[in-house]
């Protein structure tokens, strides 16, 4: 192995590809300096761009998550340096283009001796480069047979009454690991009259036979489940499954139950609790979201349909990316012609720094105002939304999510809203948002997030009723001056995180104190705060103090903390309470101290 090998593999789509070079990494892996399994290569370099991709691969490879990467053309000379002393293994999963293998893997010369580069790929075209090419076979006959099986009947050999049954099966999937793994999920417990019923209904479909399988094992679902299907090949693949789960339940689709149905017909997996699902049933799923309509992620067409009376009353779910468009204006009319949208997001993607042409979207130039939302609405992810405020009309009774970072918006809603089942609220940089709505109907939630919200200057005394708060970001706010009571939270929910850095507020909150379950609180920048003669915490480790400008004494602090950061303060002493505290760490005071 002294030399840097680039070894393709390829093959049809389903063939199993990602999982021979899946099983490559985890047996040998360990025998190389620095290792990375970069998967999804063509779908990922559609949503985030080479260059980030190649900076994801590159600082994990020289352990340098800093690491600045501006251009395609030229790597670091540091990055290049510490890359040629290491002895790296990297795959390369689904490159559709020798752009994308350019990018990431550069040449022979970037790596150490030793070092191996493996390349999934359909286009042998992609592998004209590399030292050598694997082709990855059909399955034998018998090792067909045998994987069928055991999806089918959970045993190695079909029982008996069913082996021609399989044998025809076998026949018609013709060795591809995919097509016997879902028609077998789809197929077992089934009679031998139904397995006949399959077979036949598969031959009298001209499509291709991959797609034929794939097809059938939807066709069988429930239709809560067929929706279940459509949103994650469309929305939400890769996406933690437990959120999921909680946004779908939003919409009444029984997810749950729907997920695991999913993944017993082999069109789902868990990966590390996230959704994923294999290229051609995503394609699939795809195809038939696209055929019905149902569900819209293609910049072009959402904008003609946003912009005219082009309204498919059908749409369930619309993902845009506004990083791709300029200004649009919106038809008035739009949402109201949409009664089924249950999933909205428009957003900027993470990579995009370039604001020049946001914007989106106007209703008309004399508005400043959205008339209609549909109320079936279960997420409403929308950054920079450029209302002032949200529909009238809009009852928010199915919304889980509501996002509007860095929004225009200055009050949200009245007090005959009800959004009983929303969880998310997150307002970020909506620097014109004054003040918040009652928020004692919307018992549900867990996480608030205010970061940035110059203007607002009080938190509504309704939050004590939040008894599942676990989480409230208050990072920036700062014209809010203090927080109302939170005695009732005590012991009736568990707010973990609470974030203060350059808040407002002037007076120390006595009820932080009360909340037993508080882990982090970050309060640094709070330049008009002052604090009480004692702070007790029982579970805060790190207490920082760094910008409190107005603080001349540090109070007693009793508790368990183990880090006290002090920079930039008045603070002169230390109270008797800190000397005797032999495992804290006194951070930026003089001299750091130990």
């Amino acid at each position: 192995m002294a030399d840097v090998r680039f070894i393709g593999i390829w093959g049809m789509g389903g063939i199993g590809k990602t999982t021979i070079a899946e099983a490559l990494f985890s047996q040998i892996s360990n025998q190389f300096d620095a290792c990375y399994f970069l998967s999804n290569v063509r779908e990922d370099a559609e949503k985030h761009t080479l260059l980030h991709l190649r900076k994801t691969l590159i600082s994990q490879l020289v352990e340098d998550q800093d690491l600045s990467i501006q251009m395609l053309d030229v790597l670091p000379t540091i990055a290049l340096c510490k890359l040629r002393r290491k002895k790296v293994f990297i795959v390369l999963d689904d490159v559709n283009d020798s752009e994308q293998l350019e990018a990431l893997a550069g040449d022979h010369g970037w790596f150490g001796l030793g070092s191996r580069v493996i390349v999934t790929s359909r286009d042998k075209e992609v592998l004209v480069g590399v030292d050598h090419i694997y082709k990855v076979e059909e399955l034998t006959y018998r090792h067909s047979l045998q994987l069928l099986s055991v999806k089918a009947f959970k045993q190695e050999h079909p029982p008996e009454g069913f082996m021609e049954l399989a044998q025809r099966d076998v026949n018609y999937a013709k060795g591809v690991p995919l097509a016997l793994k879902v028609l077998g999920s789809h197929l077992c417990k089934r009679s031998p009259k139904q397995w006949d019923s399959v077979l036949k209904k598969l031959k009298k479909n001209p499509q291709s036979r991959i797609y034929n399988i794939l097809k059938i094992s939807y066709d069988s679902l429930e239709p809560t489940e067929k929706a279940i299907f459509l949103d994650i090949a469309c929305f939400f693949k890769g996406h933690d499954k437990d959120w999921v789960e909680e946004i779908l339940d939003g919409c009444d689709l029984a997810p749950s139950l729907g997920i695991i149905r999913l993944v017993e017909n082999c069109l789902v997996v868990f990966v590390e609790n996230k959704l994923e699902m294999h290229d051609l049933i995503q394609e699939m799923g795809q195809h038939i979201a696209r055929h019905k309509g149902s569900r819209l992620w293609k910049f072009p067409e959402i904008c003609d349909m946003l912009a005219t009376k082009k309204v498919n009353k059908a749409v369930e779910g619309i993902f845009l990316d506004t990083s791709k468009i300029g200004k649009t204006r919106l038809n008035p009319e739009t949402f109201s012609r949409m009664p089924n949208l249950r999933l909205l997001k428009c957003f900027r993607a993470q990579y995009c720094s370039n604001k020049k042409d946001s914007g989106f979207i106007l209703e008309s130039a004399k508005k400043n105002c959205l008339q209609h939302l549909p109320n079936k609405l279960g997420l409403l992810h929308w950054e920079e939304y450029p209302y002032r405020s949200m529909p009238s009309y809009f009852f928010m009774e199915n919304l889980v999510l509501l996002n509007l970072e860095n929004s225009k918006v200055e009050r949200l809603w009245n007090g005959d809203k009800c959004p009983q089942k929303l969880k998310y609220l997150h307002l970020c940089g909506s620097k014109k948002l004054a003040r918040l709505p009652n928020l004692r109907s919307a018992a549900n939630l867990e996480q608030i997030c205010l970061m940035g919200c110059e203007r607002l200057r009080e938190i509504p005394s309704s939050i004590r009723f939040l008894h599942k708060l676990d989480y409230l970001n208050l990072y920036g706010c700062k014209k809010l001056r203090s927080l109302p009571s939170l005695f009732q939270l005590k012991n009736l929910c568990v707010i973990e995180q609470l974030d203060l850095i350059e808040c407002g507020m002037e007076e120390w909150s006595t009820t932080i104190q009360s909340l037993d379950n508080l882990e982090y609180l970050p309060i640094s920048m709070c330049k008009t705060l002052s604090l009480p003669s004692t702070l007790h915490f029982n579970w805060v480790e790190e207490l920082d103090l760094s910008g409190c400008s107005n603080l001349n004494k540090l109070p007693n602090v009793l508790g368990h903390p183990k880090k006290l950061v002090l920079e930039e303060t008045p603070i002169e002493e230390l109270p008797s309470t800190i000397s005797v505290s032999l495992n804290l760490l006194i951070c930026n005071w003089g001299n750091d101290i130990s």
